[in-house]
């Protein structure tokens, strides 16, 4: 734990940046958040093109299927608590730059930011409330507090909620910005106890991950949720209160073959102002697992901050490049594959790869071993989406799933 003049950006230990009070902050992450509130690395007049540009296809989208459509672009954590910055990082100007690109691109997609950014900033005594002092994500009573201003934005479509119909218990907590330092710092947080829905996700916790929500006494309604870590379990919880019913994905990106097999009543894209630096790829519908799938479709090498110390995932990755050059894969090659779709983090990926081969019977066999091992995976929604001309794959989804949100669609 550093001063930011001692830190700097590079931040390669990963250590936490500590201002007043105990507060950390995240400092030399990928998205270079401090950095972009130092106005050294804006968004391009491109990137706002490409924001606008998918925006007005998603909203044409909406409109014709008769969706209300909600946008919020969440303000970087630093922004409310900026005044618990380290002074020597004020005086570098970071106040200068506040609000910018997040501003920039809420601007382009009709999203709620300056209105979070203010109905975030409350008196002191409640930050510790909203946010977690070592977390770069809100705490639970956060989680309430958007939820309470999604009724404020659609009286309509979402409820009030009083804390005090809800059952917190205090627990000790370390978050993911102090994970790398030498003495992690520990704070007493408020959790969320009440839990009335039921929450099953996939397998994986990366870009593409797929997250159901029922409840049964919620509204009979669904909501789809394009969105990042910022839709925590207890938002979840909350707005199952208003939609008995929710599909959730951890992406950037509106994926309509998805949002075609749902059929959702209301749909709510969400995303992180630091994250606005880099568009969303709309032409992707295939999630990406670890980053190799999405190799596959773009033919893009892995950049050398995106190559981990993992044989599977660089191997993938290799593999993936063939894939994308249409070179024809070795023995060898569908042996590795065989050996790879064994371990869950990449059974997915290794499903696309024989697909996009021609390989269809390898990928079917892969999703109907998963399903035997694992009674049913909700991967298989997107499973579907390759493997939808077979049979088979539809009456195990049926069976495993033991609910109908594979929809009809996917098979039309």
């Amino acid at each position: 734990m550093k001063t930011f003049s001692q830190l700097r950006l590079d931040n390669s230990a990963g250590e936490s940046l500590v201002g007043t009070n105990n507060w950390h902050f995240l400092v030399g992450d990928s998205n270079k958040e401090i950095e972009q509130h130092l106005g050294r690395h804006p968004i391009t007049d491109r990137t706002l093109e490409s924001w606008a540009n998918d925006h007005k296809k998603r909203v044409a989208y909406c409109s014709q299927h008769h969706i209300p459509y909600l946008t919020f672009v969440v303000p970087d954590r630093l922004q409310p608590l900026k005044r618990y910055l380290p002074s020597d990082l004020l005086e570098a100007g970071v106040l200068d730059g506040l609000s910018t690109n997040g501003s920039k691109v809420s601007h382009c997609i009709d999203g709620h930011y300056l209105e979070l950014l203010d109905h975030f900033t409350p008196p002191k005594g409640q930050l510790s409330q909203l946010y977690y002092k070592t977390d770069t994500h809100w705490s639970d009573l956060g989680a309430l507090h958007f939820a309470n201003f999604l009724h404020k934005v659609a009286p309509n479509l979402f409820s009030n909620h009083d804390a005090q119909n809800y059952l917190f218990a205090e627990t000790v907590f370390t978050g993911d910005i102090c994970k790398n330092d030498p003495i992690p710092f520990q704070e007493s947080i408020q959790s969320l106890e009440s839990k009335p829905a039921i929450i099953e996700k996939t397998s994986h916790p990366y870009s593409g991950r797929l997250t159901l929500v029922h409840n049964k006494s919620g509204i009979a309604r669904k909501l789809l949720i394009f969105g990042n870590s910022y839709v925590t379990d207890a938002l979840l919880q909350y707005l199952s209160e208003d939609f008995n019913e929710i599909t959730y994905v951890f992406s950037n990106s509106f994926d309509y073959n998805l949002a075609n097999a749902v059929a959702p009543d209301v749909i709510i894209y969400q995303t992180l102002e630091r994250f606005t630096i880099l568009p969303p790829n709309d032409s992707v519908h295939m999630s990406a697992f670890e980053r190799a799938s999405y190799l596959c479709a773009t033919g893009r090498r892995p950049a050398t901050s995106h190559r981990i110390e993992n044989h599977s995932y660089n191997t993938l990755s290799e593999i993936c490049l063939k894939v994308a050059a249409k070179t024809t894969l070795a023995v060898n090659d569908y042996n590795l594959l065989k050996q790879i779709g064994l371990q869950p983090l990449y059974k997915y990926c290794v499903v696309i790869i024989y697909y996009l081969c021609g390989q269809k019977q390898l990928a079917l066999q892969l999703v109907i071993d998963d399903f035997a091992e694992n009674s049913g995976s909700l991967m298989f929604i997107k499973y579907a989406q390759l493997l939808n001309a077979h049979k088979d794959v539809k009456e195990l989804s049926l069976l495993s799933l033991k609910r109908k949100i594979i929809l009809e669609s996917t098979w039309q």
